[in-house]
């Protein structure tokens, strides 16, 4: 399963995916530009980010989200791995930096606090 709020899998993973399907995949790349950062781009967006790391990768990221039409969240690095290990079973409640928590009942049904 790949799931949004993951963004990626493994290499492992993918390529027994690939190798699982059974039809025509078609896939359409978009190339862009390389992207370089500059002054003018850490001054302007600095509010995304401490450090110009930061900032680029914020810029990288809205850029692939605006050409490829993908939405968006702010899950940070942390609550990511806290999704992931929910999605893998190893958790059953996950409870978010903004005091927001989802948990699964024991019959399977979500519960939102």
């Amino acid at each position: 399963m790949v799931h949004p709020a993951i963004e990626s899998i493994g290499e492992l993973t993918l390529i027994f995916m690939m190798c699982c399907a059974v039809q025509h995949v078609e896939v359409t790349v978009t190339e862009m530009v390389p992207f370089a950062p500059n002054e003018y781009l850490f001054e302007t967006h600095k509010d995304k980010g401490q450090e110009k790391w930061e900032v680029f990768a914020w810029a990288c990221r809205d850029i692939m989200a605006k050409v490829g039409g993908f939405g968006k969240h702010d899950i940070d690095f942390k609550e990511k791995n806290q999704v992931y290990s929910y999605y893998r079973g190893k958790t059953d409640k996950l409870q978010f930096g903004n005091g927001d928590t989802v948990q699964y009942r024991l019959d399977g049904n979500k519960k939102n606090q």
